[in-house]
């Protein structure tokens, strides 16, 4: 898609940056595959996990049924974002702002490699007195860097966009 969508006047990748960039970018989208797969599975054997009502970090909570499901699969999930930042690199030398795109995407697949082993306390969807210790600032340190590196995660996808505009602007 990105082949056909490139603006005009920008050169293709000579054969061996096309094919690694290629093996990058399907190994991206199959994390975001393997990634909702785990939350699908993850979710299954949490007792009473609702995905519209709690957070996928939820999964991975201290005294939750497999922490471990969510730590792997999003560490899988930001390996896939890496890959996508890697991939991205040939394509954007040319145009401003060349690692700007590919610096967004490094940032969350980090944040999210590390926000796996971050486990929070408990469930401040669901707890009322998770909330109410949370709003308090009476959790682990490992609760409120999870909480940040959750962010980190967002506002660097959300930036995504902003920095390719600007990249892609004639």
């Amino acid at each position: 898609i990105a082949l056909w969508l490139r603006p005009a006047g920008w050169p293709l990748l000579p054969d061996a940056a096309r094919r690694r960039t290629w093996l990058l970018a399907w190994a991206a989208i199959l994390a975001q595959v393997v990634f909702v797969g785990g939350w699908v599975l993850g979710g299954a054997l949490e007792p009473h996990y609702s995905a519209l009502r709690q957070y996928i970090s939820e999964l991975g909570r201290h005294g939750a049924a497999h922490p471990w499901i969510f730590a792997t699969f999003v560490g899988i999930w930001g390996l896939g974002f890496i890959a996508l930042a890697v991939a991205l690199v040939p394509s954007l030398r040319t145009r401003p702002w060349p690692l700007a795109m590919p610096s967004m995407f490094l940032l969350a697949g980090v944040c999210a490699i590390l926000v796996g082993p971050l486990h929070m306390d408990c469930s401040p969807t669901v707890s009322a007195v998770c909330k109410s210790r949370e709003d308090a600032g009476a959790l682990s340190w490992h609760h409120y860097a999870h909480e940040w590196l959750s962010l980190g995660i967002d506002v660097s996808l959300l930036a995504t966009g902003f920095v390719f505009a600007h990249s892609a602007w004639p």
